[in-house]
Order: structure tokens, then sequence, then C-alpha cells
């Protein structure tokens, strides 16, 4: 009966450990972006005017494919950073 409750108990911690719960991953920064996107900020340094106050994750919500839709229209925007972390 025990190995059974044993057997059990791995099972379930096996079944819950790939749970979004258990892979906290962290949020993209600006850097990040920068990885792979390094015209547009530089486009905005040079005539982003308002927008250079902005970072990358300031408006973009995430990145496909787990975003659908990352460009935000201008009227849902919303400042959260600054362009360098």
């Amino acid at each position: 009966m025990a190995v059974l409750f044993l057997i059990v108990c791995i099972s379930v911690l096996l079944a819950y450990s790939g749970t979004a719960a258990a892979q906290t991953k962290a949020a993209l920064s600006n850097e990040d972006c920068l990885k792979c996107h390094d015209v547009p900020p530089a486009d905005i340094a040079t005539a982003g005017g308002k927008h250079k106050d902005v970072g990358c994750t300031g408006c973009h919500a995430g990145h496909p494919p787990k975003v659908k839709k990352p460009i935000p229209s201008a009227a849902s925007a919303i400042w959260v950073s600054p362009l360098r972390d």
C-alpha cells in the first residue's frame, strides 16, 4: 500500500511540474528586444518625437507567437518604462 501511495505522489508531482506556476519565466526587457530589433529603436531615437521616452515594453505587450498583435494602436498604448531599462 505504501508503494502505491509513493507512486501516486510521484505521478502527481511529475504531472504538475510542467505547469505555468512551476515554470516562472522572466518578462521581456527592452534589451531582449534589441537583440533582434535594432532598427526601430534607432529610428525612434532619431525622429521619434515623444516616443523617445517610451521603451519597447512600454507599448508592446509581448512577442509572437504568444501575443498575436504585439503592436497596439496609439490610443491603447500606455507608458510603462523608459527606452533603456
